[in-house]
């Protein structure tokens, strides 16, 4: 109904046109029920919030929580940075060690190649084979050792000498004393050998007796023994005899000098050469029977031992210390250059060579790189907390920003180690320069993108640590 234009117009804030007071929850819902006072009420009853309760406990509520869970747990695991110097150190390591991540079948000797096997750069690599050609030579350059015993000329000079002194006493002026009995003769071999420390028969005493004990038949024994034993008496002519075109090392024991000695026949074989000597040297004693010559013989030659016999443990112990200061040595490979073609039999220096290059020498050829790179690890985590330890970057404490660079670090060494293995996969897939060098390819490699990625993240002073320390990591994972 309408008003006339001169009427009084209510004012807004009076009683009579003011609107009917909502509900407490709010305007009424389409989906409620009318009341008896006309306003709608929510179907699941209760106060007028049930419907959000509802909505959280759905699908979407519980997502939503998981989510934060997630993102809360993420959070608190970014302020752990030994948890991620503990995965750098870990992953980095296996990561930098040459041939970590080569899949390729080991090559063992005597196999045939499955494919070709192109070196990827100029690099020296430990030739095990060489080596052990050089340590072998040097243990032949060794001479076999033998000791000689100068203490034998003086020991067996005396004691021929207290035999014919013993034999003149016991004779004394009557030597017609010592033939009473019949056993005189082995009577007297006793006492000449408990005195004089000689094996003495009694048919030799017999002789010795018959001679008197002459001063001339001594002089002319003991000059003979000296001889022997001054010339060297040894018991294996034939093993000595196989040294004779190198010679041997002869280590005096009384005054231990050394010398190398070539005339190898000039030692005399126990006990034929010996013997052969002795009877061509009484042969020309004058005035002996020849019975009484057998006889001197063979007490020369029972009292006569050898004194130059070979020192095994010595020799031994020279040619393994001369191995041992043998340097290794080491094989040039050119880039590019073919190790071997594909069909060829694999010999064991080929394969020695190639596991050396793929990185399959087993664990205990990685030991050292392994140590190598962890140290290098270790001291990268190091200088990042030193230089990110007082970072703030957004609102983050350091021990965040030092926990995403890391994680970052982490990625970016899985990146760039992947690129280098398709780099290396398809340089092995040509057969024809330029297309099989596998550096032409790492010129694809994003190095850059940690740089730019921290710089946008975590600012500028970040992205400087996290070059400075990606750049000397790519260096080392590079030289695999």
């Amino acid at each position: 109904m309408s008003q006339p234009l001169d009427s009084p117009r209510p004012r807004r804030g009076s009683d009579e046109e003011r609107p009917p007071a909502l509900p407490k929850g709010g305007p009424p819902r389409k989906n409620g029920k009318a009341g008896k006072d006309g306003t709608r009420r929510p179907r699941s009853g209760g106060s007028g919030d049930g419907s959000r309760r509802a909505t959280r406990g759905g699908p979407k509520g519980r997502w939503r929580r998981i989510q934060e869970t997630v993102a809360d747990g993420w959070s608190r695991l970014l302020e752990m940075p030994a948890l991620w110097i503990v995965l750098l150190l870990l992953l980095g390591t296996w990561l930098l060690t040459p041939g970590s991540l080569v899949f390729s079948p080991e090559v063992t000797p005597d196999s045939i190649a499955q494919r070709d096997y192109i070196a990827p750069e100029e690099t020296l690599v430990p030739d095990p084979a060489a080596t052990r050609e050089k340590q072998r030579r040097a243990r032949e350059a060794v001479l076999p050792v033998y000791d000689y015993d100068a203490a034998t000329v003086q020991d067996r000079n005396e004691a021929f000498s207290r035999l014919f002194a013993t034999g003149r006493r016991l004779l004394g002026d009557d030597p017609e004393s010592l033939r009473q009995g019949e056993d005189w003769r082995s009577e007297l071999a006793d006492e000449l050998s408990a005195a004089s420390g000689l094996r003495v028969s009694p048919q030799e005493a017999g002789v010795l007796a018959d001679w008197a004990f002459t001063t001339d038949l001594e002089d002319r024994t003991l000059s003979l023994v000296r001889q022997v034993l001054r010339r060297g008496v040894v018991s294996a002519k034939d093993d000595l005899l196989e040294n004779r075109v190198r010679g041997i090392t002869v280590r005096n024991l009384v005054t231990g000098a050394e010398e190398e000695s070539f005339d190898l026949y000039d030692y005399l074989g126990y006990p034929a050469e010996l013997r052969d000597l002795l009877e061509s040297e009484v042969r020309d004693w004058l005035g002996l029977t020849p019975a009484e010559r057998r006889a001197m013989v063979e007490l020369m030659m029972a009292n006569v031992s050898p004194n130059l016999y070979p020192n095994a443990s010595e020799t031994l112990a020279r040619r393994e210390q001369a191995a041992a200061e043998t340097t290794p040595a080491f094989s040039r490979i050119s880039e590019g250059e073919v190790i071997v073609r594909k069909g060829d039999r694999v010999d064991e220096a080929t394969a020695e060579l190639i596991q050396e290059l793929t990185g399959h020498g087993g664990w205990s050829r990685r030991a050292i790189p392994m140590a190598g790179s962890f140290l290098l690890l270790a001291l990268a985590a190091l200088g990042m907390w030193v230089m990110l330890g007082r970072e703030r970057v957004d609102g983050h404490s350091p021990r965040r920003v030092y926990g995403e660079s890391v994680l970052m670090l982490i990625l970016a060494l899985i990146g760039t180690k992947f690129c280098f293995l398709t780099a290396t996969a398809l340089a092995a897939s040509f057969e024809r320069a330029p297309f099989t060098s596998a550096g032409a390819y790492t010129l694809a490699v994003p190095f850059a993108a940690l740089a730019l990625l921290a710089a946008l993240l975590l600012g500028r002073y970040p992205a400087l640590v996290l070059s400075l320390v990606y750049s000397l990591l790519v260096g080392r994972l590079g030289g695999d």
